[in-house]
């Protein structure tokens, strides 16, 4: 069974790591929004529940 998982980043968390890295202006006002939301598809193994990724953001994950 598959399901879509999103993941949020907050704006005020990744403001202050591009702080940290030394970013400012306009870099650092585009850096806030990184991740802010993500689309994540998993495959469920329905008899334990184990969630294995399958595509972020549409795009397919290659499993090892």
């Amino acid at each position: 069974m598959n399901a879509t998982i999103y993941l949020h980043s907050s704006k005020e968390a990744n403001w202050e790591i591009g702080q940290s890295l030394g970013l400012t202006g306009a870099a650092l006002q585009m850096f806030k929004h990184a991740l802010c939301e993500v689309k994540v598809d998993v495959e469920v193994d329905p008899k334990t529940g184990l969630a294995t990724i399958v595509a972020v953001n549409d795009w397919l994950v290659v499993q090892p």
